[in-house]
């Protein structure tokens, strides 16, 4: 029995860092999502060191969308400016609900609302939220242009 309770805590410790590696790889794919929608070329490490041109490419690895909002506002205003879809996080203050919660909205009602369940999706951040609901809504973009 005790070698098998020092299994569990291995076992689970190794879960949580494949969790966080998928976790990692999810963010650069959403990460180089947004990039691409700004038009940015996004080359990895390797074809970043081969390139010539700086000025419309950035290597993956080195996006923040997902932590700055000095990054992320770039696409949240092209969102806002070039579709008739606003992007806002709103915070619930009700104990049961409290946290984060990514919105897209449009301000005219016959409009095609984005079929996007994001109800159930809480955050510790605004920025996550707000991360959360830019994804979305180039995920939605992307497939009805």
């Amino acid at each position: 029995m005790k070698g098998k309770a020092k299994v569990f805590p291995f076992l689970f410790g190794i879960v949580k860092i494949l969790s966080y590696i998928c976790s990692m790889e999810d963010t650069m794919e959403n990460n180089k999502l947004i990039a691409e929608f700004l038009g940015i070329r996004v080359l990895n490490q390797e074809e970043a060191r081969q390139c010539d041109s700086w000025l419309l490419t950035k290597c993956d690895v080195d996006l923040m969308y997902h932590t700055s909002w000095n990054w992320l506002m770039e696409a949240v205003e092209k969102i806002e400016v070039e579709s008739i879809y606003d992007i806002q996080a709103v915070y619930d203050n009700r104990e049961e609900f409290k946290g984060w919660y990514p919105d897209l909205f449009t301000m005219n009602p016959k409009d095609d609302v984005i079929a996007v369940s994001m109800d159930d999706l809480r955050y510790e951040t605004k920025i996550k939220a707000t991360y959360k609901a830019v994804i979305e809504f180039i995920k939605w973009y992307n497939k009805n242009k």
